[in-house]
């Protein structure tokens, strides 16, 4: 390894229009700041990454060389080059990590207002229609595929969304199929905006110093999630702002998670709305919780977004799958998120799904259209699907009451 101490570099530090850090990075050349924008490099550059405070060990580096030399290696090189930070609970990736001409890995790709802007890549996490199986329902395609986060350490990143704007009313919405989950302290994040992410940079170097003072005392986070109240699971939406000790402030609905959708395969649609006085939370399209709030986290500006983690990728990770997550600025009516669960349960039509039950001889058959059959032995009761249940389908009574509906 060689160092050159003579080396002149001088980072851009003019004030932009927007008053923002003005980026001045060159590649193949020295930057226009330093005042040698010459000195071109003659020849080829690719996956070039920039650790902002992280210096990589030397066996990290042999080891992305390895990989990058080898048609097999045992890990991809860019899932190296993505996790190298990741020590004990930290999980920031690279600063920059440009590939030149490639996809992102396992993109995710925003079909909502935003377009592009709001595209995302899944870390460690695969996008693959081989992947987890999506949610089995009418409303889905059938090549459509799910984010899996059963890896450790894996995230969806989303960065913070800029174009985004939250005022005072929000919705989020997505798909989960839990898998190990724990009532360990750490909640489950299913997507998050925040807390934001504190720099190790000088504050000098980039005259932030204020800035950087308030991320530390004055952090912010909104969060569709599962996690641990009095030894239980439960869903919870809401915020936590917290101003440094003990200025900590929570606004949350919870609601238990019922035992059915921890099933393997399972798969639950979660919403949660902030409709300006109440956090509401919907399961499978009905409001399972409310809280009053005054929701002054949605507001808050300067961290990134993530599905299966905090905003910053770093704690509260998910295990399973998720799909079909979408990110409103307004607060959806309880007869919206109602009406997107049943046509994604009975592809394309808002009539909620029914079963008939006829007599033939002294057995009863059942007929249904769209979702899956569910039975209970009380009306109130837990009610679990009927395994490779078709219609119509013929049952022969036991004499115990039986209760059936559809999913």
């Amino acid at each position: 390894m060689n160092t050159n101490s003579a080396a002149l570099y001088a980072a851009n530090l003019e004030t932009t229009e927007d008053g923002s850090v003005a980026a001045d990075l060159g590649i193949g050349a020295y930057n226009a700041k330093s005042g040698l924008g010459s000195n071109p490099f003659e020849g080829n550059v690719d996956e070039f990454a920039v650790y902002g405070d992280y210096l990589l060990k030397p066996e990290q580096v042999l080891a992305h060389y390895q990989a990058g030399t080898n048609a097999h290696p045992a890990i991809p090189y860019e899932n190296l080059v993505i996790t190298a930070p990741f020590t004990g609970p930290e999980r920031k990736g690279p600063a920059t990590y440009l590939r030149f001409n490639e996809g992102a890995v396992s993109p995710l790709a925003n079909a909502g207002s935003l377009e592009a802007d709001a595209d995302g890549h899944g870390v460690l996490a695969n996008t693959s229609a081989a992947g987890p199986r999506p949610p089995a329902f009418k409303g889905f395609e059938a090549n459509n595929s799910a984010l899996d986060l059963t890896a450790t350490k894996a995230f969806g990143a989303l960065n913070d969304l800029g174009s985004l704007k939250l005022t005072d009313r929000v919705t989020f919405s997505a798909w989960i199929q839990p898998g190990t989950l724990t009532t360990e302290p750490s909640p489950a994040r299913i997507l998050a905006r925040g807390p934001a992410t504190v720099s190790s940079f000088v504050a000098q170097i980039f005259e932030q110093a204020k800035e950087i003072t308030a991320l530390n005392t004055n952090t912010t986070e909104v969060s569709l999630r599962i996690e641990p109240v009095n030894g239980a699971l439960n869903y919870s939406f809401g915020s936590s702002e917290y101003k440094g000790a003990p200025d900590l402030t929570v606004e949350r609905a919870f609601a238990p998670v019922p035992a059915a959708d921890l099933t393997a395969g399972q798969w639950v649609q979660l919403s949660g709305v902030y409709d300006g006085t109440h956090w509401r939370l919907y399961r499978n399209g009905t409001e399972i919780a409310a809280a009053a709030g005054s929701g002054k986290a949605i507001a808050a500006i300067g961290a990134d977004w993530a599905i299966g983690s905090t905003g910053n990728g770093w704690d509260g990770g998910f295990t399973g799958a998720i799909d079909e997550v979408a990110v409103y600025p307004k607060a959806l009516s309880a007869a919206q998120i109602q009406k997107h669960y049943t046509i994604a349960v009975n592809g394309g039509s808002s009539e909620p799904a029914k079963v008939a039950i006829s007599l033939s001889g002294a057995d009863a058959t059942l007929t249904w259209s769209g979702g899956a059959l569910q039975q209970s032995d009380s009306l109130n009761g837990t009610y679990t699907e009927v395994t490779g249940a078709v219609s119509p389908l013929k049952v022969t009574p036991t004499g115990a009451a039986k209760f059936y509906r559809i999913r």
